[in-house]
């Protein structure tokens, strides 16, 4: 946070004559969100109302004459493009286009304001880049990346890692699951997940826990408390073509895509702490009251109508607020996040949700052909403020890329 705010407000006041109704929307948009935050966060609630107060202190005084401000007009592309151009200096390697690991100093599992932290986002990407390092490159139409997740290890300084399946039709195979260490770049393990089953979908880790559906028969879990080792777990007998979990009353709660073969269905499924199933319930989008909610699309064959990643999403603006679901589900027609909310789940009653959808969050389509959301697309919830996007290429090379969003 300190940091999206230090890029806004603190180098616009330096650099560039800024649009102040600009500055009033963001500041209003940051009030609200320190507004939501828990008691956790108070200090930094602190420090950032400290540097606001010096941010106003710094305006008035360039305002009256003692700063100045290169005289740029009203052009709001040119500061904007000035902005920019500044973020990537920050981020991006001093040889490269390629942003370094994330560095956070714990594990949040829900955000404060979702609505606030899509507002922020950037509609473009950076660029990450992994090298095989001896894991199979994607042969054309054999197997490719189907969903992509990350997670980082607070108990070894912060190292993160991706892990990405792979599906391939015909059989299963010796790497379905690829995990990445993000400080090396570089496969630094390889797995097969399954004996039978051939075709991994779009996966989630939620705190230290790895969720992914097969297309057939089958959702699995396991512990990535040793990331580079995952853990086998539990299994579910239900498939998916993608999956998203998160925490739902104490317990957990995991939710299928195109769950029994039918691409309109969600199936929710509430487990216990070990991952055994409590109840599940079935929301069917053909459903007369439901069906105008949901938003179908063409996908990059051109040929269907469905999402292949999603993510499951919990919003609590406060110890004591009432937590709110989301669903995020990604797609590249265009390149875009489709965000649902999920009103009224009752597993007491068996009362499917009412998915509502709140909006779609466009960003800049990756310049790679066989590139974007669809592919394997995923996010990381960085803390209760920050989040960030993935997507990935169809299929592994020598030299694999990432895009983030954030």
């Amino acid at each position: 946070m300190i940091k999206l705010v230090h890029r806004e407000f603190h180098t616009t006041t330096k650099k560039i004559k800024f649009n102040r109704m600009k500055m009033f929307k963001k500041f209003f948009a940051f009030l609200l969100l320190l507004r939501q935050t828990n008691f956790r966060q108070q200090i930094n609630k602190i420090l950032v109302i400290v540097f606001l107060l010096t941010l106003v202190t710094q305006t008035a005084n360039a305002q009256a004459g003692e700063a100045e401000f290169p005289d740029w007009g009203d052009d709001e592309n040119y500061w904007i493009e000035e902005l920019q151009a500044l973020q990537d200096s920050e981020d991006s390697d001093t040889n490269s286009h390629l942003i370094p690991p994330l560095v956070v100093d714990d594990t949040h599992n829900y955000v404060s304001s979702l609505g606030t932290l899509l507002y922020f986002l950037s509609p473009d990407y950076k660029l990450y880049r992994f090298d095989r390092n001896g894991a199979k490159t994607c042969d054309l139409y054999s197997h490719h990346i189907q969903g992509v997740a990350y997670y980082k290890d607070i108990s070894y300084n912060n190292r993160g890692y991706y892990f990405i399946t792979r599906s391939r039709k015909d059989k299963p195979y010796n790497e379905q699951l690829l995990i990445v260490d993000e400080y090396q770049r570089k496969v630094v393990n390889t797995l097969k997940l399954d004996d039978a089953l051939s075709h991994p979908g779009g996966i989630q880790i939620y705190d230290t826990i790895l969720v992914v559906p097969f297309n057939a028969d089958s959702t699995k879990f396991y512990s990535v408390k040793n990331p580079t080792n995952p853990r086998y777990i539990n299994s579910i007998p239900y498939m998916g073509q993608c999956a998203g979990i998160t925490e739902y009353e104490g317990n957990y709660l995991v939710a299928l895509y195109g769950s029994d073969y039918n691409r309109n269905i969600i199936r929710f499924v509430l487990l216990d702490n070990s991952l055994k199933k409590i109840k599940d319930i079935i929301w069917n989008a053909q459903a007369p009251a439901d069906r105008s909610n949901w938003t179908p699309y063409k996908t990059w064959q051109g040929t269907d109508t469905h999402y292949e990643n999603m993510s499951l999403i919990k919003e609590q603006a406060s110890c004591s607020a009432t937590p709110k679901y989301y669903l995020l589900m990604y797609h590249n027609d265009p390149e875009a996040i489709d965000v649902y909310s999920l009103n009224g789940l009752d597993f007491n009653n068996a009362n499917p949700p009412d998915i509502q959808m709140v909006t779609r969050v466009s960003v800049r389509k990756p310049w790679l052909l066989s590139s974007g959301f669809r592919i394997g697309g995923g996010m990381y919830i960085e803390n209760s403020w920050n989040i960030r996007f993935f997507s990935t290429e169809k299929g592994i090379a020598n030299k694999t890329y990432i895009n983030i969003y954030y």
